[in-house]
């Protein structure tokens, strides 16, 4: 089953006649600039991101298509011709490695859309709009995000810190979870919990009763950029409230309120949406996930462990979705830093 963003199925009247009659060359070059100067692109995913680009760009060229207009009326089928596959293979149930290739053909080329909208000043959830929903990729209820996730989330956060608007706490609650934090924890942040306002480099983040400890988590320099700028905004508005006043409030009170932990999970859930991540095992945890796979990957399962909080082997292998042989040789139990 498929489902479609919130907002419904927009038109392709709600994207501006510039950014419809640009070419595909120039969409090329607007998108790859302002994604590269962004940084919007994780580092380990930026050669498959390219290769598929290219993929995509090929496809198009099959298809003799010109404009941004031509290339949003036939994105099935370039998606199609990038993977190979038949139009029919994107909404059905397909081996995992064909899923994982159909999404990410999707969702570059929805990235290309939205990161070329926002040059042209449009709001890039009317172009992710536009693009259909594919089968839904494995990998289990509340997944983490994949690389090409990230940039589509990226790409609509960027457009909302310039632009402010209703979007502006969840994409800080967004860039909070992105982070490293839980969702439920996006609330308690305030600037002190930075290491250095100026130019912060590690974020203190409070744990989660009963399921995560009290850390610090380092910070990338996308989500430093943001969450540094959002801080001293804040101690600019309000002086000398840096340690107290939240950066992501939700305006509901208590510190680990069910209200205010569902206001973020619903906040960061349409957030994704919006970017034009919509699949039924992405939840407002995904983003979190994501980072913690990084620490993995970078730096072994004991410092993910640490990363997410995590205290118990098995509740952090249920919870990333691992394998038993992922955590073998782990205690049942791990002591954190400065415990």
């Amino acid at each position: 089953m498929l489902t479609t963003p919130r907002h419904g199925r927009r038109t392709i009247e709600a994207i501006s006649t510039d950014t419809l009659s640009n070419s595909i060359d120039n969409l090329y070059g607007q998108a790859t600039a302002l994604l590269s100067e962004r940084e919007l692109i994780p580092a380990a995913g930026l050669d498959k991101h390219n290769k598929y680009v290219q993929r995509l760009l090929n496809a198009a060229a099959d298809q003799r298509l010109i404009t941004v207009a031509d290339l949003i009326g036939r994105s099935t089928a370039v998606i199609a011709i990038a993977c190979d596959v038949e139009p029919s293979a994107l909404t059905k149930f397909s081996k995992p490695k064909i899923t994982n290739r159909i999404h990410t053909a999707r969702n570059i080329l929805t990235a290309l859309l939205t990161a070329g909208a926002a040059a042209q000043g449009d709001d890039p959830t009317s172009a992710a709009a536009l693009i259909q929903p594919v089968g839904h990729r494995r990998g289990g209820k509340e997944r983490p995000l994949r690389d090409d996730e990230i940039v589509l989330a990226r790409i609509l956060a960027e457009y909302t810190y310039e632009r402010g608007g209703r979007r502006a706490i969840a994409a800080l609650q967004y860039t909070l979870t992105e982070a490293g934090a839980w969702p439920s924890e996006t609330v308690l942040v305030t600037g002190s919990d930075l290491d250095n306002i100026d130019a912060p480099t590690t974020l203190a983040v409070k744990g989660v009763n009963q399921r995560a400890a009290a850390r610090h988590i380092t910070l990338d320099p996308w989500s430093a950029n943001h969450i540094g700028r959002e801080a001293r905004t804040v101690a600019t508005r309000y002086p000398g409230a840096i340690h107290t006043d939240r950066l992501a409030f939700t305006g509901l009170s208590g510190n680990r309120s069910p209200q205010a932990s569902s206001a973020v999970n619903t906040g960061v859930g349409r957030f994704l949406e919006d970017a034009g991540i919509v699949d039924l095992s992405v939840a407002a945890s995904s983003p979190s996930k994501w980072r913690v796979l990084q620490v993995m990957e970078k730096e072994g399962v004991l410092a993910a462990m640490h990363a997410s909080g995590h205290t118990r082997t098995i509740t952090f292998r249920t919870w990333l979705g691992l394998s038993d042989k992922a955590v073998e040789g782990l205690p049942a139990r791990i002591r954190r830093p400065g415990a």
